[in-house]
């Protein structure tokens, strides 16, 4: 008596287990994808941040890399000579 009580609880019961596994699964999985999703925000933000502070320095880098200029080549040629 024993074993067919247990086949027809199996039977029974194995599309109610099925349906719930997949309901939690796929709660698991959307919680999976925010949590995805943020982290990429957050590498997106960090990325951005990266390539202006890299810009920045080039800008930099080139100024001071250029000649400098005295304050007679600013105000341009006298009028003097």
């Amino acid at each position: 008596m024993v074993p067919v009580i247990g086949l027809t609880a199996r039977f029974a019961l194995k599309p109610i287990v099925e349906a719930l596994s997949r309901f939690f699964g796929k709660k698991g999985s959307d919680e999976a994808v925010s949590i995805l999703e943020r982290r990429m925000a957050l590498m997106e933000q960090q990325l951005e941040s990266s390539v202006q502070r890299i810009a920045d320095t080039a800008d930099f880098d080139h100024n001071l890399a250029a000649p400098a200029q005295s304050p007679a080549q600013i105000s341009g040629p006298s009028s003097d000579e």
